[in-house]
């Protein structure tokens, strides 16, 4: 049992919300709680009323909706009594009890759950508190249900099994198959409704979800300069579609002024970043591609969108998480979640026939190394056998390091694990010295290496590489000295001693 608890300011848009999924035949409204009616008998205007009535008596909270949604195992088929019941004593166990709400029951998804919409303003203008409900109070609720009910409890549930509300929950526009206008205002008024976010561009990543983009027109138009916005809905891949709606025009009025205020009142993200953090190493871990990367994220609910220059090289990546519903842009998170350091951790594209078998051959190489032997000993192996490291990052304390055969482009290199990585980096490996014998070794290499002579490197070349992995040790990291004078220092040196 996982309850979603989602505050907002628009009473109307998530009656209205669920209502329609009524008509569509998509729920069903169960109960009425404190209303004079049953709930079949309550009219639209009265359903509403009841709340918003209360919801003025205030004028200093805002956020004076509450739209709960709580989900059940898949397994689970849970009677419309029980659900009554499980709703009744689920909002007194969060201070919900003597206000009123109504109870639909959603059929549209293999989840079986169930949605509540009410208020936290009483009958004497106050409001409830809901600072931190969701753990307080919400969490110790429906794990006090599971027990009371033997219910499956969350806490042993995968989160793609209890995800109380999921992106299919609302459904993507496809164009041309329904009225535009209300297939537009149905994903927008859930949108807002369910997500946090805090920004028109945050905005747009959930919304691309579903097939539409909300446009404040071109910079220096009459769109953008009367402080306008229009939505859109987009094809596969991106393209509009269609004709723009005025926001003005949807009910509810989701313009650019009501979102800004909207942007405010959406905090409470930071407590979401440990799980996207922990699921995006995760995956990466895994050693994934970029394709194989966003199909491993999907699957754990959280849409990537990777922003590309015309070039097809990434400048951004936001990272839309539909379980806990929220959006975080990959910088603001950290520097190492944006698009430049997603992409420095993520592998090649398997499916190219050289990198499978560049792949092969580094494991290759690195299962047949001898580590006893010292860096500069597993460096010689490496490079005896043709292998190449390659430092991604010029960061020395950390560098991204990634390997391949010789011959083949660096842009297909394998990136090294963490474990070959530490070992480098714990052995003095630094990105300036990977670079060095990088710049130094075509000329060794280029008259002597070729097909046939990597089994069998002359004494000249093995020679030449040990002295190269020397020069690139022996290099003091700040002053850069060439491999040329170390070797004549070495030759002064040793002429000297003779």
């Amino acid at each position: 049992m996982v309850a979603v608890v989602n505050e907002g300011p628009n009473l109307r848009g998530a009656v209205e919300y669920n209502e329609e999924k009524v008509a569509l035949g998509n729920a069903k409204i169960l109960y009425a709680h404190l209303y004079p009616k049953d709930a079949c008998d309550l009219s639209f205007k009265e359903k509403l009323f009841r709340l918003e009535h209360l919801a003025e008596l205030t004028q200093k909270a805002d956020n004076v909706c509450q739209h709960i949604s709580i989900g059940f195992h898949p397994s689970e088929n849970i009677s419309k009594e029980l659900l009554q019941q499980l709703a009744v004593e689920y909002m007194e166990k969060i201070g919900f009890g003597t206000q009123p709400f109504l109870l639909y029951q959603h059929v549209d998804t293999a989840i079986q759950h169930v949605h509540i919409v009410s208020t936290k303003i009483k009958e004497d203008g106050r409001a409830i508190d809901t600072s931190f409900i969701g753990i307080k109070k919400s969490i110790p609720a429906t794990e006090q249900l599971e027990e009371k009910y033997g219910l499956m409890k969350a806490k042993e549930q995968k989160s793609n099994d209890c995800i109380a509300i999921k992106a299919a929950d609302i459904g993507a526009i496809e164009y041309g198959e329904k009225p535009t206008k209300k297939e537009i205002s149905r994903v927008v008024r859930s949108v807002i409704s369910l997500y946090k976010f805090g920004s028109l561009s945050e905005f747009n990543s959930i919304l691309r979800q579903y097939n539409v983009v909300a446009d404040p027109g071109e910079e220096g138009s009459r769109l953008r300069k009367n402080n306008g916005l229009v939505y859109r809905v987009l094809k596969e891949g991106g393209e509009i579609v269609g004709k723009p709606i005025k926001s003005s025009s949807i009910y509810g009025g989701p313009t650019l002024s009501f979102l800004q205020r909207h942007f405010k009142q959406k905090s409470g993200k930071a407590e979401h970043k440990e799980r996207l953090f922990r699921i995006i190493d995760e995956v990466l871990n895994k050693a994934v591609d970029e394709k194989r990367f966003l199909t491993a994220l999907k699957e754990k609910g959280i849409s990537a969108q990777i922003y590309k220059n015309k070039e097809g090289l990434p400048y951004g990546i936001t990272f839309v998480d539909n379980v806990t519903l929220t959006v975080f842009k990959g910088s603001d998170i950290d520097k190492s979640y944006s698009a430049k350091g997603i992409f420095s951790r993520l592998q090649p594209d398997e499916d190219i026939p050289t990198v499978a078998w560049n792949k092969q051959f580094v494991n290759s190489a690195i299962s047949n190394t001898d580590f006893k032997v010292g860096i500069k000993g597993v460096l010689f192996q490496w490079l005896g056998a043709g292998m190449r490291v390659q430092s991604i990052s010029n960061e020395d304390a950390n560098p991204i390091i990634s390997m391949g055969y010789s011959e083949i482009q660096m842009d297909q290199y394998w990136k090294s694990d963490k474990r070959i990585s530490n070992y480098l980096s714990a052995n003095g490996l630094t990105a300036r010295r990977i670079n060095y014998i990088n710049k130094h070794l075509p000329g060794i290499t280029s008259k002597v290496l070729g097909s046939d002579t990597i089994k069998a490197l002359s004494e000249y070349v093995n020679t030449q590489l040990s002295n190269l992995i020397d020069a690139a040790f022996d290099v003091v990291e700040d002053s850069g000295i060439s491999y040329e004078l170390l070797k004549e220092a070495r030759k002064k040196k040793k002429y000297k001693r003779g």
